[in-house]
């Protein structure tokens, strides 16, 4: 991405023992590192189940349908919603049926500014079960 490594990069680790709440509450706290022109990249799966992963199966409603709705709860910045994903319903447990590729989402959301401009590319499901959307916060300003 940067082949002139000009940006400072720091890679972290997940805490499993953490809330999403924590986890929400670090990414906050990473985003005084973004005023320091520092490039944070957070790197998971919204809908990420291999227990039921199919190579030959288009995606599952319940992947869709929870993928649509982290989409619609990203650009309304309904952060909550998202910290608190397993009172979505069954879609979303079905989705996050273990929260490590789930949780970059949670730190991305802390450490950004919900003025921030939000797009989306890569909207795939691949595999039926694995979500490859990648969502780009920008602060314009």
């Amino acid at each position: 991405m940067y082949p002139n490594a000009e940006i400072p990069v720091v890679e972290l680790s997940i805490n499993r023992k953490l809330s999403m709440q924590q986890h929400y509450e670090l990414g906050k706290k990473l985003y005084n590192l973004r005023e320091e022109e520092i490039l944070i990249f957070c790197t998971g799966n919204v809908v990420h189940n291999l227990m039921v992963a199919d190579i030959s199966e288009s995606p599952y409603k319940w992947a869709i349908s929870f993928d649509e709705k982290v989409k619609k709860f990203v650009t309304t910045r309904d952060d909550l919603k998202l910290v608190n994903y397993k009172l979505i319903g069954e879609d979303a447990l079905l989705s996050v049926n273990s929260a490590e590729h789930y949780i970059p989402l949670i730190y991305s959301l802390g450490a950004t500014n919900k003025n921030e401009t939000v797009s989306f590319f890569c909207e795939k499901i691949v595999y039926a079960t694995i979500s490859m959307r990648c969502i780009l916060f920008e602060n314009l300003s």
